[in-house]
């Protein structure tokens, strides 16, 4: 067998291949997987130039391409306000969060609401803008439905 770019070992490898559901080891070579196993396997795809990693018992998952990610999405939620029905049940909940989030913000800095559903507000209604600029008159805002297909801007914003 040719010699490994790069091993990883001693790490616990979930494969998903019901034949051999674990290893320890995954050497690579070029863009190619060429072993699976165990550590014991290591020096059977060694050479003087492999990069050698030691994964310290950490899991390893075969690595997953995927075209509609929404990994975004999940950041998204991280950096923003969450206006999602868990959260609020009302246009007067947006405001008051709106509003709490306006006084922790330096005047002027963009505020970012995400996931409001007019569907599930008291109101069965988007916010306006004249909603936003009630609370925040002197921050930029922006509500992102939870479709991605419409947003609601404030007068500053606009």
């Amino acid at each position: 067998m040719p010699a490994a770019d790069l091993i990883l070992k001693n790490a616990k490898v979930i494969t998903v291949d019901p034949k051999q559901p674990s290893a320890e080891l995954v050497a690579v070579r070029g863009d190619r997987v060429l072993l699976v196993a165990g550590n014991e396997e290591l020096d059977s795809v060694r050479g003087a130039k492999t990069r050698l990693i030691d994964c310290q018992g950490k899991t390893l998952v075969p690595g997953f391409n995927d075209a509609h990610c929404h990994i975004f999405s999940f950041i998204r939620k991280l950096l923003t306000i969450d206006l999602s029905p868990s959260s609020v049940s009302s246009i007067s909940d947006i405001k008051a969060v709106i509003r709490w989030q306006a006084q922790k913000t330096p005047p002027g800095q963009w505020l970012t609401g995400t996931d409001y559903n007019d569907f599930y507000l008291a109101e069965k209604r988007h916010p306006t803008r004249w909603d936003i600029d009630e609370v925040a008159p002197h921050h930029p805002v922006v509500l992102s439905h939870r479709s991605l297909h419409a947003c609601v801007l404030n007068g500053r914003a606009l």
